[in-house]
This record gives structure tokens, C-alpha cells and sequence, in this order.
């Protein structure tokens, strides 16, 4: 049976609440077995000449830096039992209207990639889980429902130390 559920409201685009989560976990458990990134907006769809600055600042904020942070936060707690990293991506690469969700998503790609590499001497695997286009609450024309990609992100989570590292799963 499960242990108790704590729920705690974070910015993941700022440093001082993602610190707060980690000390929070520290304090909690000492280790961290799985971080799964997947806090993430849409803009209004518009051409990128058109997109207002804050705009594109608070996209890549919540979707690229996000990711960043809590990675670059919860490494010392990840090491401690070789814990793993997926990070939530997007097939929607190079979509007009939808150009800075596409730039911060491929970011993560890359970012998957660089993290992976450079976390596993450290025994922390890292990669990234593309469900394609699942209905939510950003996505709620969707054909995909939740339930459907689920399986598929467990098994990830659950593939153990020997499983892919610096990859794109696609469902």
C-alpha cells in the first residue's frame, strides 16, 4: 500500500520554489527514485514575429527552464538510489502558430539528451516521454485519452537501472 500523498504548489520556472521542493523532499525521504517533468503550457497560437516577449519568456520559463531546475535541484537525491528523469515532450516540433511551444519542446529534447549524458557516471538515467497528442486540459480536442499512454510511461518508469538512457519514447 501506498504511503501518504503531500501535495505542494511550485513554480517550476523559479528557482527559490524549486529549492523549497527540494528541501522539502530532502527533509521527507533523503532520495529521489523518479522525477517525472511534466509541467507545461501553451501559448495562444500566433506566429512567433507576433508573440509578445512575456510571452515567449513564460513558455520557455515553464517548459525548458522548468525541467532544468528540478533536475539541476534533485540530482544530489537522485544519485542516492540511481533515480531517473523523464521528461515530458511533444511531437509538435516545428508547428506554425505554435513556434515557441515547439522551440521550448525541442529544448527538452535536447536537454534529455545533454542530461543523459552527463548524469550517467552518476548512475541518474534521463530520458524523455513523447505521449503525442493526449486529450488534457491544454489539449481538450485530443483524440488520445490519458488512460491509453499511461501504461507506457510505468513501464518506463519502472525499466530499472538497466533501461534506456538519453531517449525519446514515443506511444
Amino acid at each position: 500500500m501506498p504511503g501518504p500523498v503531500h501535495a505542494l504548489v511550485a513554480d517550476v520556472s523559479a528557482s527559490a520554489d524549486v529549492e523549497r521542493v527540494a528541501g522539502f523532499l530532502h527533509d521527507l525521504a533523503g532520495r529521489v527514485d523518479l522525477l517525472l517533468n511534466n509541467a507545461g503550457v501553451a501559448p495562444p497560437r500566433m506566429p512567433l514575429h507576433e508573440l509578445p516577449p512575456e510571452e515567449f519568456e513564460r513558455v520557455m520559463g515553464i517548459n525548458l527552464r522548468g525541467p532544468w531546475l528540478m533536475t539541476r535541484a534533485l540530482v544530489p537525491l537522485l544519485r542516492v538510489k540511481a533515480g531517473q528523469v523523464i521528461n515530458v515532450t511533444s511531437g509538435l516540433k516545428a508547428a506554425p502558430s505554435w513556434g515557441v511551444y515547439s522551440l521550448s519542446k525541442s529544448g527538452v529534447d535536447v536537454l534529455t539528451r545533454v542530461m543523459a549524458e552527463e548524469l550517467k557516471p552518476l548512475g541518474i538515467r534521463v530520458n524523455a516521454f513523447n505521449p503525442g497528442w493526449v486529450r488534457t486540459a491544454m489539449a481538450p480536442d485530443a483524440p488520445e485519452a490519458v488512460e491509453t499512454v499511461v501504461p507506457r510511461l510505468l513501464e518506463l518508469a519502472g525499466s530499472g537501472p538497466d533501461g534506456p538512457n538519453g531517449e525519446e519514447i514515443h506511444v
